[in-house]
């Protein structure tokens, strides 16, 4: 019999929920401590590892861009060397032509010793007059470096020093190489693009409370980017301690902020690189962390505690539930036939129902394959879809015949579902039946009267066909020509358009039927019905109106056009020999059509017949004048 559906316990239940929520929560905490210990231990390592890297890479470009100006700055010199002094305003030019590939390089220019600028990349410099405190604050820093590095000026070029704003968005950084030319002294300048650099720098990811920073040997702040502003005396006078002890290395600043700076100096380039953390920001945002974290440990406890009252809630709801689906599953078991089944499709247990329906008794079902009452009457296509269905774990819904245990047989609906376990693993399959055999005949007497009313419009298709069309040909008969030829003659004299036509007759046929028999005469028929076919439109018709005479009705067709209609099937008909099999051997025979052609605007007083006798008249002229041609002529 069918089980019944069991209560759960509660008392596990209420105590499994209690103690779920304590273990939750405790985990949470315990979680959040370890969770703080562990990152403030390793955050600090994060940043500190984070600022080595980039400024490596900083200094990296730093350096390389610095070694192509000293590149540019010797190419400059060579340049001055060898042409001459006086044509050097005009090389602007080939001056050009050394930083074209510098992005660094703003502008080249030669400037004699008070500051007159002669000779520039930029056309505009020429001729400017660059105060001395500009060229006096040039200085080198080594015997082993060529080049002069001076201060940073917020003005677009040379030419614009001390006339325009200071704008820092637009600062340069001069450097410059002194030479003799004819015993004179002079500067090749460079003006150094530093927006360039903090371009590359903001497109390199770091962190926010680091700025970058950039001094020369003096102290002087060549570039310095982030939140800083500027670079302290603390800062800088920590910074040449420390530096002449190592080019690499790492300051701590307490006071008046606490600073964590990381350097970089090359001897080669007298610049010192800069990373300064701001530690106070660092912590604030690490306090910040915790205290998100805090947040989030509590939301998660109280979460924890809501989560577990609902489901609380819900199981008191779940138990109501499964009382009522217990009482349910009864009432079902007493309005439906029900067979419980394995996953193999054997016979677990079935109801009353199904029993007095079916006249079987449990010990009869029960291990049985659930094909077993019906497998004599649909053994192949029903059973192989419930096989498949149960195999796969699918529902199967359907309609088929079981027989009873006296060899009655009835129609039965039938929903196969499969039960599945917490895991989603079916573990059984529910067979829901209903007795539908008085719904399944009425269908069936239905369906019977349905295919007999097809097979009579098939058979009046076909009788319809028939009666329109010459069986030999498959071309239209003589009655469907008539039907036809008066809808084209009424149609053309409501719009007023000329309707044509053309009766054709295959020269000399009976010659071919007494000569090589019917046989060979029907195919002769048959193609050239198929080649006047292409040419003529599919709105025009073309019906056979007697043994080897066809007519051509063409619609909205004057005589012109009608001529050439004719034309071309006299040509098509006569260009190629008809091929004719018989007896295994074949004919070759050229054949010819004469055609009469008469064209109408048809009016109220149109006759028909008139039309057809007088172009019936053109076809037996054209037969007296030779065949293989044709006469057209106008009515009206």
């Amino acid at each position: 019999m069918i089980q019944k559906i069991p209560v759960p316990k509660p008392i596990l239940i209420r105590v499994s929920y209690a103690a779920l929520t304590i273990l939750m929560i405790m985990a949470t905490w315990l979680g959040y401590a370890y969770i703080n210990q562990e990152i403030k231990g390793t955050q600090l390592k994060d940043l500190q590892r984070h600022t080595d890297l980039e400024l490596l890479l900083f200094e990296d470009h730093l350096a390389k861009t610095l070694d192509a100006i000293d590149s540019t700055l010797n190419a400059a010199e060579i340049l001055s060397s060898s042409v001459k002094l006086d044509s050097l305003p005009h090389k602007s030019q080939s001056i050009s032509s050394l930083i074209e590939l510098q992005p660094a390089i703003r502008s080249l220019s030669l400037s004699t010793k008070t500051g007159k600028v002669i000779a520039s990349s930029d056309l505009k410099n020429i001729g400017a007059q660059i105060p001395p405190q500009v060229l006096s604050s040039l200085i080198k820093t080594s015997s082993q470096i060529n080049n002069h590095f001076g201060e940073v000026y917020g003005y677009r070029d040379l030419y614009l020093i001390g006339k325009g704003r200071n704008d820092p968005e637009i600062s340069f950084w001069l450097i410059g190489r002194e030479l003799s030319i004819n015993g004179q002294q002079y500067f090749w300048l460079a003006t150094i693009n530093l927006p360039m650099f903090l371009n590359f720098w903001e497109r390199v990811e770091h962190d926010t409370e680091t700025s970058i920073a950039l001094v020369d040997f003096f102290g002087r702040t060549v570039l310095i980017s982030g939140h800083q502003g500027k670079l302290s005396q603390v800062v800088v006078n920590q910074l040449n301690n420390y530096l002449d002890q190592s080019s690499i290395g790492r300051i701590d600043i307490n006071s008046p902020e606490n600073l964590r700076v990381a350097y970089r100096s090359n001897l080669r380039h007298p610049v010192t690189l800069l990373a300064i953390n701001d530690l106070n920001i660092f912590f604030d945002k690490s306090t910040a962390s915790e205290r998100k974290r805090f947040n989030i440990a509590l939301a998660i406890s109280v979460l924890t505690a809501i989560i577990l009252g609902l489901l609380y809630r819900n199981h008191i709801q779940h138990e109501s539930l499964i009382t009522e689906i217990s009482n349910q599953h009864r009432a079902i078991g007493e309005h439906l036939m029900m067979i419980e089944i394995n996953k193999s499709g054997d016979i677990l247990s079935a109801n009353n129902y199904l029993l007095n329906t079916l006249g079987y008794t449990l010990d009869q079902l029960i291990g049985k394959s659930f094909n077993t009452f019906n497998e004599d009457i649909y053994p192949s296509p029903v059973n192989k879809e419930i096989k498949l269905a149960i195999r796969h774990g699918n529902t199967w819904q359907g309609v088929f015949r079981k027989s009873k245990v006296n060899g009655e047989t009835f129609w039965a609906n039938s929903t196969i579902i499969p039960f599945k376990n917490v895991w989603g693993k079916v573990t059984k399959y529910v067979a829901f039946l209903t007795d539908v055999t008085q719904a399944v005949n009425v269908q069936e007497k239905y369906e019977k009267e349905q295919d007999l009313r097809h097979e009579l419009a098939e058979i009046n298709r076909e009788l319809a066909q028939n009666a329109n069309t010459d069986v030999l040909t498959e071309c239209f008969n003589r009655r469907a020509f008539d039907v036809f030829f008066k809808e084209a003659i009424d149609k053309s004299k409501n719009n007023q358009r000329p309707v044509s036509i053309l009766i054709l007759d295959l020269d000399l046929f009976k010659h071919i039927n007494d000569t090589y028999g019917h046989l060979i005469g029907d195919q002769i028929l048959k193609e050239s019905v198929k080649r006047w076919k292409k040419c003529i439109r599919v709105s025009d018709m073309l019906a056979r109106i007697g043994g080897e005479e066809f007519c051509i009705v063409l619609p909205e067709t004057g005589l012109d056009d009608a001529k050439r209609v004719a034309q071309k099937i006299l040509s098509v008909t006569s260009k190629d020999l008809f091929e004719a099999y018989l007896d295994n051997s074949s004919q070759k025979l050229r054949v010819t059509v004469s055609i009469g052609v008469s064209s109408v605007v048809p009016t109220n007083t149109t006759n028909v017949d008139q039309l057809m006798s007088i172009a019936d008249n053109n076809l037996y002229e054209a037969k007296r004048n030779g065949r293989n041609q044709y006469k057209a002529s106008q009515v009206g």
